[in-house]
């Protein structure tokens, strides 16, 4: 069997309303947590300075 790897492609604009931004996020949250429970790898490709994000990204 084949490895299956999901890659989500995240660009967030610098105009970016509030609104949108959360939309953004509970999409990315979604394909996170959907990848995780099939136990798949996770590649998320974006420039998240354009939106001007504070990432907190917990390390293991």
């Amino acid at each position: 069997m084949e490895d299956l790897v999901v890659l989500t492609t995240v660009y967030l604009p610098p105009q970016l309303s509030s609104d949108t931004l959360q939309l953004a996020l509970e999409q990315l949250e979604t394909h996170i947590q959907m990848a995780e429970e099939l136990s798949l790898d996770i590649i998320i490709v974006g420039d998240f300075n354009l939106a001007r994000v504070n990432w907190n990204t917990p390390t293991t």
